[in-house]
């Protein structure tokens, strides 16, 4: 059982064959959006590395205060801004919203009305009648003289551009398609520039009284983000700018737009260097709107703006809180008038990002060699030399990718590369391991894994394994796990061996032959297992059933394994009784529970499970039914389909902060219910913490566990709680309340601001002692993309004295939102 085995060595002369797949798959995922996702991260991290300032000749003015509606043309402050700007001197002028589709005639149904009114007075109706048909009258030609003084001012600015109107085709009356304002070009910069998604027109009494106009939308990123901006669009035969292009040329003295024969874009004698599509990407400033120089439109109209603060200037004009919202790299949101100021700014700084068409070549070109490279070079490397070889191929790649963003303005995708650089190298490695044949089984020596520290005493094995079963299940994890399980193996502690194995065996079962390890424990410890994974409760099967599909737990049909852990079974199940779709979460007291604490173990169980039961709040997951079958206690919970946490806590796969924020303040509203009912979680950690993205919904999970650990230790060494998550108090072994909840929270919310906890060591204790003495680093020395607020929360929520941080979760979820408000931009 404890013997060596030799098997014949495995994956020999599939090092070529993997490599090439590995190559194929590499070529073929940019496709998806998982690796569009790695780009646009590589992407925005560089562009926040970059402080860019806008240009000083874009200036917003604001017509939100004091507006008498949404509607910029019905303001009628308009045609006196217009004229204010252009006697100061405005280099153009250009409106944020497009001119109604409609305004060169009355409305249809109106003049129907109008007329029937009229009819009606002429025979002699009644005097009210007439004097509604005065009303209308006069509204209708206020409205009429309203068009006449913007058009007046529009045509004596000279140089203004307005935003283009969207129309149903089906309704062109009233609306010119203004040739004369479209860029010129032939066939074939036709069909390069991108379709607009609408018909695009603008009033006729408008066409000859601007001098130029454009498209006013942006299309986002598969992500929903907004990244570039194509600078010409295609609108039935036509060729559109954008209104940032059009702007750029209001303000020119040629105010001409074309495209030559090789494809370039002009405006006057300036060329603009595009992508393809007549794309380029968007270098954005922090801050937002408040970057760009502004004033309000009732400091223009009293006089008490500068005339040179004006002068020379494109001025963009409208409401800076009433335009479309769109998702930017690093902001919840920016509106679409102040993203046309960005796109603007980036057009006459020539600071902006392209992807020539040659680009892509190179990129696969680089993984070409890339790949000729592995096969050459790397089956000859150790295992240092591998190691070496990824971090200085990972650093010459990023390294380019960042100075020619920075440096030239091209964004060169060579995250892709760098993925391929780490995989291959490691698939190669994996290779040579397999070669090498399969690893001794337990009795043999293994050398301790980095971190091997954990190694030494007993209490630290099974606070270890506890640890690691909450960390993903990475090379460096697995190795860990082996070893602990090596150790325990080598004490003839068979039973907590097995369940180490058991456990690795349920996230790799190939993992150096750990099926079989665990069929010799197996036979050491009792005479038969039926398999090798975590351990299965006893389920009533019914007739016919095979599997889990079928087989019954109390009232409960079992369909499939939503979950294993160390200690526990998460199926999904229907109760039988009323029809109801359920998730059954199932632990074996007797295997985990020694015979003096089972009683002990059983009677907590119920009862916190009890208490966790009459919780009923829409952040937290309901427990329908609590009990016991064939040793086998089990909890009915809702069933609730989402995703924890734990996939938005790597540095990968950050949400935006605010996001954050707002997450943690619904669970700090969950947790004050708790609170207030007398419940303690006492485990709060991204895993415990479910999240639906469709639905939008979050609900707390694992009531009612945590608790059994005050019980006692399991007689397998499991140990529910994970330290790093951990109040100081759970920890030092003191009374725990309330606020230990909120400070596991806090812990959960900095792993998902910077991916990482905010304490980590190479072992047990002194991870723990950092936990109880140290202060956690402040989120600004992390990020530099937070508020101020932000550390202000964090150093209450993590104070070490609980009567330090926040009194409960109300006051804590309060402080969340509050802070979450300093992030619109």
């Amino acid at each position: 059982m404890f013997t060596s085995t030799a098997d014949k060595p495995r994956g020999a002369g599939y090092a070529g064959p993997l490599v090439l797949l590995l190559i194929l798959a590499t070529l073929i995922w940019p496709a998806g959006d998982q690796t569009l996702r790695l780009e646009f991260a590589v992407l925005d991290f560089f562009q926040r590395q970059h402080p860019a300032r806008p240009s000083q000749q874009v200036l917003l003015v604001d017509s939100s205060p004091g507006a008498t509606g949404t509607d910029l043309w019905d303001d009628p402050r308009m045609p006196a801004a217009i004229e204010q700007l252009a006697e100061a001197g405005a280099a153009a002028i250009v409106p944020t919203q497009p001119p109604p589709a409609n305004s060169e005639a009355p409305d249809l149904r109106e003049l129907s009305n109008l007329l029937e009114l009229e009819q009606r007075a002429r025979g002699g109706s009644q005097r009210d009648e007439v004097a509604l048909l005065s009303e209308q009258l006069a509204a209708f030609r206020a409205h009429l003289e309203a068009q006449a003084a913007v058009r007046d001012a529009l045509s004596r600015a000279s140089h203004v551009a307005l935003p283009l109107a969207t129309v149903d085709p089906r309704e062109p009356a009233g609306l010119s398609d203004c040739r004369r304002l479209s860029a010129q070009g032939d066939a074939l910069a036709l069909q390069q520039a991108p379709p607009a998604r609408e018909l695009l027109a603008l009033p006729d009494y408008l066409c000859d009284s601007v001098t130029a106009a454009g498209y006013a939308r942006f299309r986002p990123d598969p992500d929903g983000v907004v990244r570039e901006t194509a600078l010409l669009v295609r609108s039935g035969e036509q060729i559109v700018p954008t209104l940032a292009l059009a702007a750029l040329a209001a303000g020119t003295q040629q105010p001409s737009i074309r495209v030559d024969t090789a494809g370039r874009l002009w405006v006057g004698e300036q060329s603009i260097a595009t992508g393809p599509g007549f794309t380029i990407y968007n270098r954005y400033y922090p801050g937002g709107r408040l970057a760009f120089e502004r004033l309000s439109i009732e400091a223009l109209l009293n006089g008490s703006v500068d005339a040179d603060s004006i002068r020379g200037k494109v001025v963009l004009l409208g409401p800076l809180d009433q335009a479309s919202l769109y998702r930017v790299p690093g902001k919840l949101g920016m509106r679409g008038s102040v993203l046309a100021a960005t796109s603007l700014s980036n057009l006459l700084q020539n600071d902006y990002l392209l992807r020539p068409a040659w680009l892509p070549w190179v990129e696969t070109a680089l993984l070409a060699v890339l790949a000729v490279a592995f096969l050459v070079f790397v089956p000859g490397l150790n295992v240092n030399g591998a190691a070496l070889t990824v971090i200085v191929l990972g650093c010459l790649l990023i390294g380019s990718e960042a100075y020619l963003m920075l440096a030239h303005g091209l964004w060169a995708r060579f995250g892709l590369a760098t993925l391929f650089t780490i995989l291959g190298v490691a698939s190669l490695g994996a290779l040579r391991l397999l070669r090498a044949g399969p690893a001794p089984v337990l009795a043999s020596p293994l050398p301790q894994p980095a971190g091997g520290a954990i190694l030494n005493e007993e209490d630290e094995l099974d606070l270890a394994f506890s640890v690691l079963r909450q960390q993903p299940p990475s090379d460096e994890t697995k190795g860990k796990l082996y070893a602990i399980a090596v150790t325990h193996g080598r004490r003839k502690e068979y039973a907590k061996a097995e369940r180490v194995l058991r456990y690795l065996a349920s996230i790799d079962p190939e993992y150096r032959g750990v099926q079989e390890k665990l069929k010799k424990l197996s036979g050491a410890r009792r005479a038969s297992e039926p398999e090798a994974t975590p351990p299965r409760p006893a389920i009533k099967p019914v007739a016919g059933g095979d599997g889990v599909a079928g087989r019954r737990l109390g009232r409960y049909e079992l369909q499939k394994v939503l979950g294993r852990g160390a200690m526990a079974t998460v199926y999904l199940g229907i109760d039988t009784k009323i029809n109801r779709k359920v998730a059954i979460k199932t632990i074996a007291l007797a295997e985990e529970f020694s015979e003096e604490d089972l009683a002990q173990a059983r009677a907590q169980f119920l009862r916190e499970a009890e208490s966790a039961g009459r919780l009923n709040h829409p952040n937290i997951i309901a427990i329908y039914d609590v009990g016991e079958d064939d040793e086998v206690a089990y909890l009915a919970m809702e069933y609730f389909e989402g995703k924890s946490l734990a996939q938005f806590s790597q540095p990968t796969h950050l949400l935006p902060p605010a996001w954050v924020l707002e997450l943690g303040a619904r669970a700090a509203e969950a947790l004050h219910y708790a609170h207030a009912q007398k419940v303690v979680h006492r485990d709060i950690k991204p895993a415990n913490i479910m999240y639906n993205a469709a639905s939008d919904e979050l609900k707390l999970t694992d009531f009612g566990i945590a608790r059994l650990t005050d019980t006692s230790r399991t007689k397998t060494g499991i140990i529910l709680g994970t330290p790093s998550y951990m109040s100081p108090e759970q920890l030092s072994g003191t009374a725990v309340t309330g606020q230990s909840d909120l400070y596991s929270l806090g812990i959960t919310l900095y792993q998902m601001l910077t991916g990482a906890p905010p304490f980590r060591a190479d072992s047990i204790p002194k991870l723990m002692d950092k936990i109880v003495n140290e202060h956690a680093p402040s989120l600004s020395e992390v990020r530099d993309d937070l508020p101020p607020c932000v550390d202000e929360l964090f150093e209450r929520m993590l104070a070490k004295d609980p009567e330090d941080r926040y009194p409960n979760g109300r006051a804590l979820a309060l402080a969340l939102r509050d802070c979450c408000s300093s992030f619109a931009g």
